[in-house]
């Protein structure tokens, strides 16, 4: 979770304070008084806090990262810095909502993600207390009995706020209550930022192996504007002017996907491009072959659940012309398919995120060729495409979709899933989305598949949905599985839809374009 600012004052003025309902109103003004002030009021003009992250993975809390953030009135920056010295960064510059990862590559925080980071700032910016409430019920958290207030601003996603009657303070907080991105954080502690100045100080987010803890607030320390505006870019690009390089696409039973060659510390290799990736990952003995210089151990989630990799460093990433210098990589513990695809061939990692974070990159299936743009120097036209905004929180491309007309899903654009739509099995269960099955033998048989992910392998239960939508784009009669490595509204919708389209990708702008291809195609 990265802590966002937001334009506090531009939400008050969408959302006027009104009559509340009764009770909402005395519980958000007895979490006022608890606070000591409200965003906007001008009692704080700044506001500095230190502290980590832990997580309890291991057994015992260990500390993943240190934090130091910084607030001047409606912006912010937050710094994490890893055991290893690596450094990720997000924030608010007063008119752009922003986040890096480690690489140093920045993209705007952007649609549905900026009204969940809206609706974030509301409860930790103490901005929710302005807004008008209504009572949604009641619940315990750790034994203390709290009321459920929900607020909303008109550019934000609702906020359900569980208010202790007594004290005022809240202790637990949904973001986006039954929607796409609901997220439910529990409050830990709060500490005094000033005189009656308090500010929440230690959280976690349900189903996060991290709690959150600022042991150092301090107000009205001097901020200036090179603490609020992003960093520079630890990779760089040096780029071969646009000029266009082979790739292999394939789609037939025997291998399906985007390969490309490259060279790592000048070894070659081969490498799926996978959109899921939120990072270049190598094959364990890829990257002994080229020297990956290790910096950290961290485990890696994905299908099937999660295994160990190693965190490293590489010298150049060269792909078509184009270098990437001083790049940050990771090595899976163990051969992605035993280092082959199905026709035998190698396969020595798989290129994610950081092909794409600096650079505007042009997918031509029809052709097989790809194409790497300096971002400076490219000016983009939607004319012909379909343009998405994408969601890159999590360094993977996602965006709203629909399933059969009415269930809304946060749906990864993954070229990296070779076969179906994924769904989680919590969501099947919540909205009864039923899979059409063939009751043929062979449809039978197919209506379970082992899917294969970084964590191992999972069993999953497959069939047919009528239809996945997002825009004038509605791919019906769409096959799709259901996997319990996922929850919630989350969704992958892979290669069997992406195929579809010559694509565009504008990390820098989070912008995705799909261009359709022929039917024939």
């Amino acid at each position: 979770m990265r802590i966002l600012s937001t334009l506090l004052g531009a939400l008050f003025a969408l959302s006027p304070l009104v009559a509340r309902a009764d009770g909402a109103s005395d519980l958000l003004a007895k979490h006022k008084t608890f606070a000591g002030w409200q965003a906007g009021d001008g009692s704080l003009g700044s506001i500095v806090l230190d502290g980590t992250m832990t997580s309890q993975r291991t057994g015992s809390a260990a500390t993943y990262a240190t934090v130091h953030e910084v607030r001047r009135r409606l912006a912010e920056r937050e710094t994490r810095t890893l055991a290893d010295g690596t450094i990720e960064n997000a924030g608010f510059t007063g008119s752009v909502f922003w986040a890096t990862n480690e690489n140093g590559f920045t993209h705007p925080i952007v649609g549905e993600a900026e009204k969940f980071a809206i609706a974030q700032e509301l409860l930790f910016n103490e901005g929710a207390s302005a807004l008008a409430g209504t009572i949604e019920g009641t619940d315990t958290v750790a034994g203390v009995p709290c009321t459920i207030v929900q607020v909303k601003a008109d550019a934000s996603d609702p906020l359900n706020l569980c208010i202790d009657p007594q004290s005022g303070a809240v202790k637990r907080a949904v973001i986006d209550p039954g929607g796409t991105y609901e997220q439910t954080v529990d409050i830990l502690a709060y500490a005094d930022a000033g005189p009656g100045k308090k500010v929440i100080s230690q959280w976690r987010f349900q189903g996060s192996d991290y709690t959150h803890l600022m042991t150092n607030v301090a107000a009205n320390h001097l901020v200036t504007d090179a603490d609020l505006h992003p960093p520079a870019q630890t990779a760089s690009w040096t780029f071969a002017g646009g000029q266009s390089f082979p790739m292999e696409f394939h789609d037939n039973d025997n291998s399906r996907g985007f390969f490309v060659a490259a060279s790592f510390n000048g070894v070659k290799g081969r490498f799926l491009v996978d959109t899921g990736a939120s990072e270049i990952a190598l094959n364990r003995t890829f990257a002994g072959r080229v020297h990956m210089k290790p910096l950290r151990s961290e485990m890696a989630s994905g299908i099937g659940g999660a295994t160990k990799a190693e965190i490293g460093k590489i010298d150049t990433f060269q792909i078509g012309g184009n270098t990437l210098s001083n790049v940050i990589v990771s090595s899976l513990s163990y051969d992605l398919w035993d280092g082959k695809d199905q026709n035998g061939n190698e396969i020595d990692g798989i290129i994610g995120y950081d092909l794409f974070g600096g650079a505007i990159v042009a997918i031509n299936l029809d052709s097989q060729q790809m194409t790497i743009f300096d971002p400076a120097s490219m000016q983009l036209s939607d004319s012909g495409a379909i343009p998405l905004t994408v969601d890159l929180e999590n360094l993977v491309p996602s965006i709203p979709m629909t399933v059969n007309g009415k269930i809304g899903i946060n749906a990864l654009l993954d070229s990296g899933d070779l076969a179906e739509a994924t769904f989680s099995f919590e969501l099947a269960s919540k909205y009864g989305l039923n899979m059409l099955v063939d009751t043929s033998i062979q449809g039978i048989t197919s209506g379970v598949r082992f899917a294969s992910g970084v964590g191992g392998v999972e069993r999953e239960e497959c069939g047919r949905v009528d239809s996945i939508s997002v825009g004038p784009i509605v791919y019906q009669n769409a096959p799709a599985c259901k996997s319990r490595s996922m929850s919630g509204n989350d969704a992958i919708v892979g290669f069997d839809f992406i195929k579809n389209f010559n694509i565009i990708f504008d990390y820098p702008q989070a912008k995705m374009l799909l261009l359709p291809r022929p039917p024939s195609s």
